[in-house]
């Protein structure tokens, strides 16, 4: 009797945790199906204790509720599927299956959305819409319909006995040969052209540099007498060459006139000395005096 071995002690492993249900961040459905995998975990197929840590792990917010929802019983004595089914109907009313199938059917792919996710969309408001076992026939025509995508469409509408799973495959194909031959032009190096800078024209001297850095800014102009050019980049030597050229007419034609005063009066006098018989020696001499003749 000393000398038995004793029976080895077997401690509890629980795998998961189960918190508190926050409508926030989790709707009802989603934490129900937490809990039963949890369950299947641990291997609890007793429902009096499935409804002990269903009614233990819930929170006050949610236990209260179950306890409004279960008056005038408590929820300690209904069973566990009921107390799931009084809270799904609260939370979760079954929708109209005439307005599902409207969302359904007008449902399109949205700008950067993937083949994929847009069916995940379909399945989720398919939920509701009651097709039962048409449901995939009605996934394929609304991807066909609502792809918005003509190259991928053209190529669906052009697939003989067309089932769902072989639009989704060459959907998502498709797809995914566009993304790729995007990624490869992304990555092929692009000619760079060749960029000759060339300097402006300095307004002081002309040359090919800044005008801060010309060495005659200093300078004075010879044609406007103002300091910071060259003659040559004078703006006001038009004007002045002009003005020049006006003043070298006027002396020229004033010079005319003289000469020609002179001359005439040279005839003039050949012709009172040929008249009045006066050497017109005399009578340059007079004139030269300013006497009168």
């Amino acid at each position: 009797m000393g000398d038995e071995a004793a029976p080895p002690i077997i401690i509890p492993t629980n795998y998961g945790r189960i918190d508190e249900f926050d409508d926030i961040s989790e709707d009802w459905i989603q934490y129900t199906e937490r809990l039963n995998h949890y369950f299947i975990a641990n291997n609890i197929e007793s429902m009096e204790k499935q409804r002990a840590i269903l009614l233990s792990a819930c929170g006050k917010k949610t236990y209260k509720l179950m306890r409004n929802l279960s008056a005038p019983q408590k929820p300690g004595e209904k069973t566990y599927d009921d107390i799931v089914k009084l809270v799904t109907d609260h939370q979760h009313p079954k929708p109209s299956s005439i307005v599902q199938r409207c969302k359904f059917n007008s449902r399109l792919r949205q700008p950067n959305e993937s083949v994929s996710q847009f069916v995940a969309e379909l399945r989720q408001i398919s939920e509701h819409c009651d097709y039962k076992a048409t449901l995939d026939d009605m996934l394929r025509d609304r991807l066909v319909c609502g792809i918005k995508e003509d190259r991928i469409q053209r190529r669906l509408l052009a697939e003989p006995g067309l089932t769902f799973k072989k639009a989704m495959e060459v959907a998502t194909a498709m797809e995914m040969a566009a993304k790729n031959a995007h990624d490869l032009q992304v990555q092929e190096p692009k000619q760079v052209h060749k960029v000759t800078i060339r300097n402006e024209e300095c307004y002081r001297c002309g040359g090919s540099h800044n005008a801060t850095d010309c060495k005659w800014k200093d300078a004075k102009c010879y044609v406007c007498d103002k300091k910071g050019h060259l003659a040559k980049k004078c703006r006001n030597k038009g004007s002045k060459m002009l003005k020049k050229n006006r003043n070298l007419s006027n002396k020229h034609s004033k010079g005319k006139c003289i000469l020609s005063s002179v001359r005439l009066k040279h005839i003039l006098l050949k012709r009172i000395a040929t008249i009045w018989r006066i050497p017109i020696q005399c009578i340059n001499w007079e004139i030269q005096k300013g006497n009168r003749i």
